[in-house]
């Protein structure tokens, strides 16, 4: 019975991680990455665009290190109450940061994956969460 026990494990893991990338878009290189090999959507091929919306410039892409991080951990598993929860703190990190246009009034998040359609044989990009924030200064 001893002897049996990791094999137990195993499946409880593997049926684990099908479940949650099913379900919440969970990985598959994570949670045991049973599915690693058999699929484009990979946690960094998963990617969260931001653009400061203002009058002097009219789409101000967004590259920080401090939503880097952020971002590394919603890719894992994302999900829209944790989107819309990183989008509000990458609001407040943007009103902050003094490169932003002092005429900045909206901030443009999106999250995107990678598909394969298995029709066209082709890779493309999918838009999963947009969101409009409105910048407080």
């Amino acid at each position: 019975m001893r002897y049996d026990l990791p094999i137990y494990l195993l499946i409880v893991v593997a049926i684990i991680q099908l479940i949650l990338a099913h379900t919440k878009d969970l990985s598959p290189w994570k949670g045991g990455g049973f599915g690693m090999f058999s699929t484009v959507d990979y946690p960094s091929a998963r990617k969260l665009r931001v653009y400061v919306i203002s009058e002097s410039s009219p789409k101000f892409h967004v590259h920080h290190k401090k939503y880097k991080n952020l971002e590394k951990s919603f890719r894992t598993l994302p999900t829209k109450k944790r989107f819309d929860e990183i989008a509000q703190r990458i609001a407040q990190i943007v009103t902050l940061d003094h490169k932003t246009p002092k005429d900045a009034r909206f901030l443009i998040v999106q999250y995107w994956k990678h598909s394969y359609s298995s029709e066209t044989g082709r890779l493309h990009k999918k838009l999963i969460f947009p969101k409009k924030v409105r910048l407080l200064k």
